[in-house]
Formats: structure tokens, C-alpha cells, sequence
């Protein structure tokens, strides 16, 4: 236990180092807002010159209403709770590198009717990547208030880069290349207009993963540069690159996500210099070092950056995290979860979902003049029968206008499959002809007495309809708005139901979800009725009744582990045998994984002999389960196990002291032990109870065997080291083990 405690003693220098990366995250993110700051102090200066500037000139200054330019008709694409967090900063895996998501450009020049990107990954001054030429795709420059001015280049293409060491003076560069139609000689002839730059990699080694844009700068290219350089150098008029930088292992949750221009207040620009490069990129040009000081002051922004606001209407979760500091109330928040839908036919299906007031049938308003509409994406059947799962897909609107007279109407649009083929045939499911079914929810309710300013839904006496909604769905046609119910008791008899179809999704308020995990559907936790964290124990098919005397020995075999967590790599088991009082009893536990086995399923084949003249009644296996984590690189303990070596003679209990008049047997047999995380109370006598509280490694456990030593024909245990390698399974000394997936 000297090592338990020294383990103990050495976590302390970790605590100190996980302090210092929180103080460096805390001062990155006060730079960053410092720099943002001093970005809108600057922008609106200059909007302040340019309007002294017109008056000067006698020109008539036009005042634009910026909440005009955010209105939009269409509803509102709803994104799965925890895709934004595949973007957050998180450990980097080497091995299987990263992707960049080369969405679209905004701020394209008229003149420009076909554009291009090239792409590579650079070292400072030395490319270490194939430069990638993405086809060339039209420029649309036909204008929409909701979006900046400018003509607009979708690519949505998404380049890998597997394999990449985190670096930290690695960056993306690309190059804008564009034709001019007013060139002419050649309107169709492409030119180098300007380029960009990321960083990849922090001072942590993690991918500076999340949706970014970048300003295109005039050529030539100058990949040395750092951040507070690049942004002295002019930008081409007000194009922006807009990209994600994403780890391979959440490629897959992105690569579902078409790109939206119309999103483009989701994307931010980059915040902070790279201390690392910045100091690599001047010692290669000769500079000397820049002092701390410098590092952190904010770079000057572009001389033609343009002052965005954000749309103010639906919002995602990326947004949310940046403006949670300065918005208003979490009471303004109102958001809408979906869950799953049950018992519908199978095919794909899509859920709009729709906010009115029921006195006038007008759909509902949030800040911006922005509807209180949103679809899903679109969902099939999976191994789950009848159960379209949606991934708690989620939207939320700022400042809705609700009102205890407000309803939520949603509508289920389904194309069911081909009876001939089993496909599902490729369709516009919103279409009103997909319309299946459709439900109602009451998104207000009244608390008591009516008054005049709850009737607006400013008041006290309304409350939101927050809470997880599991509602029965039936055949179209919809109802006229203002002849449903806002108080739902008994559904009308005139509405017919879809069969025993229901969904269950959520109404929230502010930054709290009440859906964190998709819930399993109650048809299939009834016909299962097994609870959750389930662990099916198979107990001994018969109680022992020969007593182990004294002078006998016994076998340990380590024969594996069975369903490690997906982090682990080679692995290893340490323990030793002791008594309830911690007192060591014969020898240690080491054992390591065979190197042909299974990563998840290891096998140790490993093989103990224990010969003491007497052995406690109260002697306890205690194991350890090292990995080493694939992400970290780092030695960590996965969990303990523990298991009796004897029984009470003719009970399955072990004993509770040493007595000596103690009469017990030898735990014999097989043994699939479960697997436990956490640290033991060290403070309580060793027994199967001390790791009891501990929580589960999901499926994980222990395959170890207890076998009765063979005897001489005095009664004394045998020994390998008595016989020869060739003669131990003769001998009785080795014991084969079972074919454990047999049972």
C-alpha cells in the first residue's frame, strides 16, 4: 500500500500544471476579448468618418434598419445538440489526423462570375502537403439582405490531412483565384486575387478545432507571417474564406452538415497569435524574439474589415458559447428538442415544427422578426423497429412574443419505402403531399387569473410549457390555428389518430436542456425489462464443502479482459493478494497483454503459484487494469477488481476475520469479475465490498482462474521448478483454460 500512497503523493506537481493551463486559457480568452474590443472601437470610428465624410461632400447619408436585413421566411435548419461540441478543443490524435471543410467565400467582387481555392499545409516557409486545387465553382452575385454584401462561392468539399504530428508552426494556406470580367483581353482567365492563413495546432498540441473565417489578404503570399503581421496587410475588399477544422473523430458528424451561407454568424474570426510560431517565423527571418507583452497584445484589424452583427433570431450552439457572457436573460431563451418518433411505417421521415398564437392563427416572432419555425434533418428507421431516432436535434429563438395563448403545432412529413424495391425513393419530403401526421403541444399556460400584461407574455401569471412532451400524432388535415385548444384535457374525438404512433420531444427555457441522451424508447425497455447498467450475474452452480487445510497451496491463472472502452491500447494487470488488514500474502500480480491478442479483449495467460504454510481466511484478490490511454499517450488505471480466495465451508460468503478456528474453502473455479473506477476508501477493511460504490466500466471485467494446487502423495503441493517445462501439464501443474465465449 506504500505504492498506493506514493501514487498519491505524486499527483500534486499535476494539480499545479492543470492550474497553469487554465490561467493560460483564461488569458487567451481576456485577449481575445480585448482584441474584439479594440476591433468594434476601430470599426465604428471609421463608420463615424465615412458618414462626416458624405455629409461633407453633400451626399445624403442612407440609414438602413439592420433588423430589415435579418428577416427570412424560410425555417430554420435544426442542428443535433452535440454536434457544436465535436468542434470545442479536445485532445489530438496524430494517428488519425484532422479534415478541413472548405465550406464557402462571401465578399466576392462583382467582377468575378468563377472562382477557385488551392490549398496546402505549411511549415512556416516549407509545404509538407500536396497543394489541392478545388474545382472551379460560379460566383452568385445576385444580392440577399440576409447574408453580407458580395458575390458568394459555396464549395462545400472537405480535404483530410491523416497522419499529421501537432506541430505547432503548421498552418493552412489558400489562395483565392478568380476571373475578372472586366479584363479584356480575357474575362474567363483566372488570377491569384488574394490569400489566407490558419493555424492548426495550439500551444497544448491540440487542433485549433471550430468554424472560422478568415479574411483573404492582397498576394503576394507570405506564409511566415504571423497573426498581428497578416492583419497590417490590406484585405481584398471584404472576401472571407469560411472553413471548420475538424478532428478525424468527429468527421462523421460533420460531414452531414451542408454548407448554409445563410449561417455565416456562426463562423468567428480567429482570436490570438501563436506564441510558438510567432517566435519560430522571427528567428527564421532574422528578427529578434517578441516580448511576452507583445504576444499578448491584439493585432490591428483589416483596414477594410467589415462590421457584421449577428442574425438575432434562431441561434446555434456555437453562438450561444460566445455571446452567453454579454446576452440577455436565459428567460429570453426558448428552444425545442426532438427525440424520437414511434411507431410510424418505416421510411424517412422529417418533423417541422412550427410556433402561433392561437387567437389570431399568425405564426409567432423572435428578436429580429424572425419566425418561430425550424425542420429537422431528415431521419430513418435504424436497428431499432419502428423508432425514428433524431438525435435530440435542437433550435432556440431569442425574445419569442409567447403568450399563454400560444401553441406548437408539429407537422410529420414521411415517404414511406418502396413495397417493390425496400428503397426509399428520393423526394422533396417537406412537400405537403409527404404530409403524414401532425400533433399539438400548448407552448404557454395560464398560472391563475388572467392579466393584461401576461396576455403579452410579459408577465407573471404565464409560464412556458417547459418539459419533456411524449404526444400521440394523427391523420392530416391540420385544424385551422384558432380552432385549437390552448388547454389540451381530452383530444377531440373528430381527430383521428395515427395509429399508436407518439413523439416525444422537448420545450426549454434558457441554457438548460431537459434532454441530455436520447431516452430508449418504454415499448423497448418493457419488452426488455432489464434496468439500466444492468450487470447479469451467473452464480456458482454449487456450494463447495471441502475444507482447505492448512500447508495446501493454489493456482492463480490471469487468463484475460474482456470489452475495454475504446481508448485503450496494450494493457496490463498488477495486483497481489492480501488480507483484510492490507498484510501481503505470496506474490505479486504482473501480468502483460500478449501482443497477438485483441486490444479490447487482451489475453495474459498468465500463471501464479502460492505455497504459504497458512494463508488468512480473510486473503482477498485485489487487481489493478493499467492502459495506456490512445489519446494522451499517457499510463492510466482503468479500475480495480476484487474477488475472495475463500468461501465460508458450504455458504458462498467469504470470511469476516482470521480466526483460526475458521473453517472455510477454497473459491475454486472460473471467474468473470466485474471491473470498477474510481479510488477505493483504502481507510475500510479489504473486502469485495470496498469497490462496491465505485461505478462500473460498462461490459469491462476480469477473466481469472482459482485452481487447487496438486499434491505429492505426501500432500505436499507440487512446484514448476520441480519439473521440467514438458512434464507440468502431465504433473497437473498447468491447467488449460476454457473457451470463455463458449461459456
Amino acid at each position: 500500500m506504500e505504492r498506493q500512497q506514493n501514487d498519491g503523493l505524486r499527483k500534486t506537481p499535476e494539480l499545479s500544471s492543470e492550474f497553469q493551463r487554465l490561467k493560460a486559457e483564461h488569458l487567451e480568452k481576456m485577449a481575445g476579448l480585448k482584441q474584439e474590443s479594440e476591433m468594434l472601437k476601430q470599426l465604428t470610428e471609421i463608420e463615424r468618418m465615412k458618414k462626416e465624410l458624405n455629409e461633407i461632400k453633400g451626399n445624403k447619408v442612407v440609414v438602413t434598419n439592420d433588423e430589415d436585413k435579418q428577416k427570412y421566411e424560410t425555417p430554420f435548419l435544426m442542428s443535433t445538440s452535440g454536434m457544436e461540441k465535436s468542434l470545442l478543443p479536445s485532445p489530438y490524435d496524430p494517428s488519425a489526423g484532422f479534415s478541413v471543410f472548405l465550406d464557402f467565400v462571401l465578399g466576392m467582387p462583382s467582377s468575378s462570375i468563377k472562382c477557385r481555392l488551392a490549398v496546402g499545409i505549411y511549415n512556416v516557409t516549407e509545404l509538407v502537403s500536396d497543394v489541392k486545387v478545388l474545382p472551379l465553382v460560379n460566383v452568385v452575385n445576385k444580392h440577399n439582405s440576409r447574408i453580407p454584401s458580395g458575390g458568394v462561392a459555396v464549395f462545400g468539399i472537405m480535404y483530410p490531412f491523416p497522419k499529421c504530428a501537432p506541430i505547432q508552426t503548421l498552418s493552412v494556406i489558400a489562395e483565392l483565384q478568380a476571373n475578372s470580367t472586366d479584363d479584356p483581353q480575357d474575362p474567363h482567365k483566372l488570377f491569384s486575387k488574394g490569400w489566407t492563413k490558419m493555424d492548426l495546432f495550439d500551444t497544448a498540441d491540440r487542433l485549433i478545432s471550430g468554424r472560422w473565417k478568415i479574411p483573404f489578404r492582397v498576394p503576394p503570399i507570405k506564409t511566415y507571417l504571423s497573426y498581428n503581421e497578416l492583419n497590417r496587410i490590406p484585405q481584398v475588399g471584404m472576401a472571407e474564406l469560411y472553413i471548420r477544422l475538424v478532428n478525424a473523430r468527429d468527421v462523421k458528424q460533420e460531414e452531414i452538415l451542408s454548407p448554409q451561407p445563410l449561417q455565416y454568424y456562426m463562423y468567428k474570426y480567429p482570436t490570438l497569435d501563436n506564441p510558438v510560431h510567432h517566435y519560430s517565423r522571427q528567428r527564421i527571418v532574422g528578427k529578434t524574439p517578441s516580448t511576452r507583452e507583445s504576444i499578448d497584445e491584439p493585432p490591428l484589424p483589416p483596414p477594410t474589415a467589415p462590421y457584421r452583427r449577428d442574425m438575432r433570431g434562431a441561434i446555434s450552439l456555437t453562438s450561444l458559447k460566445s455571446e452567453h457572457n454579454h446576452s440577455d436573460s436565459s428567460s429570453s431563451i426558448t428552444g425545442f428538442q426532438v427525440d424520437q418518433l414511434y411507431k410510424a411505417i418505416d421510411g424517412e421521415a422529417k418533423i417541422k415544427i412550427t410556433a402561433y398564437s392561437q387567437q389570431d392563427g399568425e405564426i409567432l416572432k423572435a428578436a429580429g422578426d424572425t419566425p418561430v419555425m425550424c425542420v429537422t434533418k431528415s431521419c430513418k428507421q435504424d436497428f431499432l423497429k419502428d423508432i425514428y431516432v433524431f438525435g435530440l436535434q435542437e433550435v432556440r429563438f431569442r425574445q419569442v412574443q409567447w403568450n399563454s395563448k400560444s401553441i406548437v403545432v408539429v407537422r410529420v412529413y414521411l415517404q414511406p419505402k418502396d413495397p417493390g424495391t425496400d428503397q426509399i425513393p428520393a423526394v422533396n419530403l417537406l412537400d405537403e403531399s409527404r404530409l403524414a401526421a401532425w400533433t399539438l403541444i400548448p407552448l404557454g399556460y395560464s398560472n391563475g387569473r388572467l392579466s393584461r400584461q401576461s396576455a403579452q407574455g410579459v408577465g407573471s401569471s404565464s409560464s412556458l410549457n417547459v418539459g419533456i412532451h411524449t404526444v400521440p400524432i394523427f391523420f392530416p388535415p391540420v385544424p385551422e390555428i384558432t380552432d385549437m385548444p390552448v388547454k389540451i384535457d381530452k383530444y377531440p374525438s373528430e381527430w383521428s389518430r395515427y395509429g399508436r404512433a407518439a413523439l416525444t420531444m422537448a420545450i426549454f427555457s434558457g441554457f438548460q436542456r431537459p434532454l441530455e441522451s436520447p431516452s430508449p424508447p418504454p415499448e423497448y425497455v418493457e419488452e426488455n425489462e432489464v434496468p439500466k447498467n444492468a450487470w447479469l450475474k451467473n452464480a456458482r452452480s454449487f456450494v463447495t464443502n471441502k475444507m482447505f487445510t492448512p500447508g495446501s497451496g493454489f493456482d492463480l491463472y490471469i487468463d484475460g479482459v474482456r470489452f475495454l472502452p475504446d481508448s485503450v491500447t496494450v494493457s496490463k494487470v498488477a495486483g497481489r493478494v492480501m488480507d483484510k488488514n492490507y498484510d501481503k500474502v505470496g506474490p505479486d500480480v504482473e501480468a502483460q497483454s500478449k501482443l497477438y491478442s485483441d486490444i479490447y479483449n487482451p489475453e495474459f495467460d498468465h500463471r501464479l503459484e502460492f505455497r504459504e504454510p497458512v494463508f488468512p481466511a480473510t486473503s482477498t484478490l485485489m487487481l489493478k487494469v493499467y492502459t495506456v490511454d490512445r489519446l494522451s499517450k499517457k499510463l492510466c488505471c482503468l479500475g480495480y477488481a476484487v474477488l475472495p480466495i475463500f468461501l465460508k465451508l458450504g455458504s458462498t460468503d467469504p470470511p469476516s476475520n482470521n480466526s483460526d478456528t475458521e473453517k472455510f474453502s477454497l473459491n475454486e473455479g472460473a471467474h468473470q469479475i466485474r471491473i470498477f473506477n474510481g479510488a477505493p476508501d483504502f481507510s475500510q477493511p479489504l473486502g469485495p465490498s470496498l469497490i462496491q460504490k465505485l461505478k462500473p466500466v460498462p461490459c469491462a471485467s476480469l477473466l481469472v482462474r482459482i485452481v487447487l494446487a496438486a499434491c505429492h502423495p505426501n500432500g505436499r503441493p507440487k512446484e514448476t521448478s520441480e519439473f521440467p517445462e514438458s512434464q507440468w501439464e502431465r504433473e497437473g501443474l498447468v491447467v488449460a483454460k476454457q473457451r470463455y465465449e463458449e461459456g
